[in-house]
């Protein structure tokens, strides 16, 4: 796991663009501007130099640290990645002094809610936000020991 560098944002554009499609057409440019949020950073998981997925990470005024977009490719999804990515968005926090990570998700999105709920993550609000053909979505909250 390493910060992302302005070299792999071509691989992290079209990963998002390909694992968000259903939620926003504009997947690769959302992403883009996500990556360069203020405060925003972007963990990148490999293996031997080959990128397998992202996590962008952004602290928030409320003193929480946002995960504003994970994805994994389709080819190493189910093996670990997603929650490495998760684990390192968590020491992320700690290393800032971050004690809850926070993040919104389309209720539809099962595999995802899966893997937040298994990272321990609770939802606290429901129907936060629509995506652009109209899916709810859903906030999720985990506090930091």
């Amino acid at each position: 796991m390493r910060l992302a560098k302005a070299s792999d944002a071509a691989f992290v554009q079209r990963l998002s663009a390909v694992a968000f499609a259903e939620y926003d057409p504009g997947a690769a440019g959302t992403t883009a501007h996500l990556m360069h949020a203020p405060g925003a950073r972007t963990l990148l998981a490999e293996r031997s130099g080959v990128p397998l997925g992202f996590a962008i990470v952004q602290r928030q005024r409320d003193d929480s640290l946002a995960l504003t977009a994970i994805a994994v490719t389709r080819r190493e999804q189910g093996l670990g990645v997603g929650r490495r990515l998760m684990q390192a968005a968590e020491r992320e926090a700690k290393s800032q002094g971050i004690g809850r990570l926070t993040l919104t998700t389309a209720q539809a999105n099962l595999a995802a809610l899966d893997l937040f709920l298994r990272s321990g993550f609770v939802i606290t609000k429901r129907n936060v936000v629509r995506y652009w053909r109209g899916q709810p979505a859903c906030h999720l909250e985990k506090r930091l020991a």
